[in-house]
């Protein structure tokens, strides 16, 4: 699995943007266990950051909303 920098998300591995904003759009429940999987690795890799999860934790109600 890649690690995802949600600060700059242009860092991440393309294909990973592209899955995590297909699942935002059109699976939002989907998309809030993959942030919370990115959001568990960041912190097994010592950057889960209080501001790291904040923004997640953003993302994934912003995609919960929208349909």
């Amino acid at each position: 699995m890649y690690h995802i920098d949600v600060s700059k998300p242009k860092t991440a591995p393309i294909d990973e943007r592209i899955v995590i904003d297909s699942y935002i759009k059109h699976e939002p429940s989907q998309a809030q266990m993959k942030l919370k999987n990115i959001q568990q690795q960041s912190v097994i890799d010592g950057l889960g950051t209080e501001l790291t999860k904040a923004k997640l934790e953003i993302i994934a109600l912003k995609g919960g909303k929208s349909k």
